[in-house]
């Protein structure tokens, strides 16, 4: 299952996200829980003003994940600014998994370092079944 491809970002209205949201949520009967890993690099071929933010976002449950579970759109928020986009789903799902990862590629050009709050939308069946958040530091990579 692929969601829509990464890609540049947008204005994402604040009435469309909770105000917060926690890192883990029950859907039915089943906990699912978030992590996050976000960071920049600089490495020499990123050039001096770095690549733009990258992170992998995995849904956890000690239960298996039902195929037709995914995570949608992802915000972020730095402060006052904020940013939306889509996860991608980049590899194959293993049969029965209890977790899955997706990308968030081509982010903001937030400073390494600075603390941000990553929410996704929880999606089955096509329609938005919970928020997940969890705040995380941008890592730098050189």
């Amino acid at each position: 299952m692929a969601c829509a491809p990464g890609g540049g970002g947008r204005a994402t209205p604040d009435s469309a996200w909770p105000a917060q949201a926690e890192a883990r949520t029950t859907v039915g009967t089943v906990e699912y829980g978030l992590e996050v890993e976000a960071w920049r690099s600089f490495q020499p071929v990123a050039g001096e003003q770095g690549d733009p933010l990258l992170a992998a976002v995995r849904l956890t449950s000690a239960q298996p994940i039902p195929p037709d579970l995914a995570l949608g759109r992802v915000r972020l928020q730095r402060g006052a600014d904020s940013w939306g986009g889509t996860l991608a789903e980049e590899s194959t799902r293993a049969a029965s998994p209890t977790t899955i990862e997706f990308m968030l590629r081509d982010g903001p050009r937030w400073t390494a370092g600075d603390s941000i709050t990553v929410m996704v939308e929880l999606v089955r069946g096509g329609s938005r079944v919970a928020v997940l958040g969890l705040r995380t530091v941008i890592a730098r990579v050189d």
